[in-house]
């Protein structure tokens, strides 16, 4: 079976350093003053969605250079960020659920995430989830602005490095928000929802999650609903 999990409010708390590093980036590349920023809905946005969002709020032309000096400018400030917070932190029961799964072979771990695949990788290794993910295994918000876009392109990934090709209802996806759920219902997956994040687990079965935990602190419950058909 295939496990997906998001990363931000899934996995861990950045502590803001995420956002953070999105306006410093917005102010330094576009000279734009943080308080004429647009509110972000980063609750399951794609980092290539936030920067279209924030380009069209201010009528900015897409272009391709400046794209890359954002993203050049926001993976400095996000790695400066981690390194200088100390309030981020690793969310309930996460360090025994990955102890457990990866190293069940019945198991195969990636992320589907909105972060750049650079910014994820920057986020596990800073809290010591890198021994868990291979950053190859998953999808990202470089991949796509749409996030409903990702499964595929993870599946794919995954079968290519793996050699096991894994069908949609082999497969789980395991976030926080409405958007983790209409991205597993896109491509066929299940979806188990976690209330850490902006939603609580109610919330998050009236938005369609096959099933819906407070926290992923109890390892065995986790375990017992993947497996259960």
């Amino acid at each position: 079976m295939l496990l997906l999990f998001d990363i931000d409010q899934t996995l861990l708390n950045t502590g803001g350093a995420g956002i953070r590093a999105l306006h410093d980036a917005f102010e330094e590349a576009f000279d734009i003053d943080r308080n004429e920023h647009p509110e972000l809905n980063l609750a399951g946005a794609t980092d290539l969605g936030i920067l279209r969002e924030f380009k069209s709020a201010h009528r900015i032309t897409w272009d391709d250079i400046l794209a890359e000096r954002f993203f050049t400018i926001y993976l400095r400030n996000l790695d400066e960020g981690l390194a200088n917070r100390k309030d981020g932190l690793v969310l309930p029961g996460i360090i025994d659920l990955l102890d457990t799964i990866s190293v069940d072979e019945s198991f195969t771990i990636g992320l589907l995430t909105g972060n750049l695949k650079i910014g994820a990788e920057t986020k596990v290794r800073h809290f010591g989830l890198s021994k868990y993910f291979n950053i190859e295994l998953g999808a990202y918000g470089s991949d796509h602005w749409d996030r409903n876009e990702l499964g595929p392109i993870a599946l794919d990934r995954v079968a290519t490095i793996t050699g096991k090709k894994f069908t949609p209802e082999q497969t789980v996806v395991i976030g926080d928000t409405p958007k983790d759920i209409n991205c597993a219902k896109a491509f066929g997956a299940r979806c188990l929802a976690v209330g850490t994040g902006m939603f609580t687990a109610e919330q998050l079965l009236t938005h369609g999650a096959d099933h819906s935990l407070e926290n992923l602190s109890d390892t065995a419950a986790v375990i017992e609903w993947i497996t259960t058909p």
